[in-house]
């Protein structure tokens, strides 16, 4: 077991216990702060308006981190069943299990129901890290599109800059707002060209 620590809001410091497996790659801390840095000055909401969904949520740090930064309601998709045992226990240590909901499933196919479907929405953040090794990434930015409010933004994680490895006719309905790489990974901050 790992842990990752989460860095801001009112869980601060608190560190969560995280699976040491290749294919889960939790965030690394400087990255998270990027991004949160990025979502602080770009998200056209306060915390406590925001819907989140963190598709694959893997560690669960992403989401955690929304929630205690005080993101009203945060959806986390996960189908690595210790993974999701993990995730449980942090909802469980954190006594958050009123902000935080947690489904043990495929995203690819809860989001196949829409707005109308299990998940919900719509959601005005979302963070999108699919298995790198799938290359799904294009996949996955096609079924969350009406999961969205007008206005949400999408931080992906990829192992390359954006727009390499999504399609260009999906690619084409985003614009990327910021980029930033840390080791093996790129992330960037996307919103729907409307």
């Amino acid at each position: 077991m790992g842990q990752v620590r989460i860095i801001g809001g009112q869980w601060r410091r608190r560190t969560l216990q995280v699976l040491d497996r290749p294919e889960l790659r939790p965030t690394p801390d400087r990255a998270r702060e990027t991004v949160f840095n990025w979502l602080e000055s770009w998200l056209p909401y306060q915390w406590s308006d925001t819907h989140v969904l963190d598709a694959f949520a893997g560690s669960g740090a992403l989401g955690i981190e929304s929630a205690s930064r005080g993101a009203r309601q945060v959806v986390l998709v996960e189908s690595d069943r210790t993974a999701v045992q993990c995730i449980q226990s942090a909802i469980h240590v954190l006594d958050a299990a009123d902000i935080l909901k947690l489904f043990h499933a495929s995203f690819f196919a809860l989001a196949k129901s829409g707005s109308d479907g299990p998940l919900g929405g719509p959601f005005d953040l979302v963070f999108l890290d699919p298995p790198f090794k799938d290359n799904s990434h294009t996949q996955a930015l096609s079924l969350i599109r009406p999961l969205l409010t007008p206005e949400a933004l999408v931080v992906m994680e990829s192992p390359r800059a954006w727009p390499s490895g999504v399609e260009e006719s999906e690619a084409e309905r985003w614009q990327c707002h910021r980029q930033a790489s840390a080791g093996q990974s790129h992330q960037c901050l996307l919103s729907q060209v409307l």
